[in-house]
């Protein structure tokens, strides 16, 4: 629709693309259910005390404008917690184009833990939802050394702040990395 609410005709061009006719303010408002019942790293999951999503699996683009930056906010119940591999601004989320947003995996949790550390100048955030019969803070220890032998290794760390999303779930699996964060289900 409009930005004044009016319909705006839609037509599906093909598996992934649609066109939509031009708004005559300007200003296109989309509405769109998303299928999230896949817990796996590469899609979208959603239920009473979790959601984590692919940002590739619930965001598109306009054609011809991948480079674009985006700005995106996100609300959460207050008692749950936000974690993803970038800092907000008042509540927004400002990535530099679509690439980065779409590589940047989104968790919000009822009951997540998060533990932070620091292995040289890259701080850390373990961002653990499900049960762990681990003690957490081992686990954090026992990475960060795993980091520290790779920064001594490769001589740096390509970034300022790292960020590791573990889902210890079942039915759960995979684990896919990014330019600044991993996902581990």
């Amino acid at each position: 629709k409009t930005g004044r609410g009016h319909a705006l005709t839609i037509k599906k061009t093909n598996k992934s693309q649609w066109r939509i006719a031009p708004s005559p303010d300007g200003q296109v408002v989309l509405s769109y259910a998303i299928y999230a019942g896949d817990l796996n790293v590469r899609a979208a999951y959603a239920d009473h005390e979790l959601i984590f999503f692919n940002a590739p699996a619930v965001f598109f683009h306009p054609e011809g404008h991948l480079s674009q930056a985006v700005d995106l906010k996100i609300t959460i119940p207050k008692t749950w917690s936000l974690v993803l591999a970038k800092k907000d601004r008042s509540g927004v989320f400002s990535f530099s184009d679509f690439d980065e947003l779409y590589d940047t995996p989104i968790l919000a949790a009822k009951n997540l833990t998060i533990k932070t550390g620091r292995v040289r100048d890259t701080h850390y955030t373990f961002a653990f939802h499900g049960i762990y019969e681990k003690d957490l803070d081992k686990i954090v220890h026992d990475a960060s050394l795993i980091l520290a032998k790779q920064i001594k290794m490769f001589h740096s760390h390509p970034c300022t702040h790292y960020v590791f999303q573990i889902l210890s779930l079942p039915g759960g699996y995979g684990g896919l990395e990014h330019r600044v964060s991993s996902t581990n289900i």
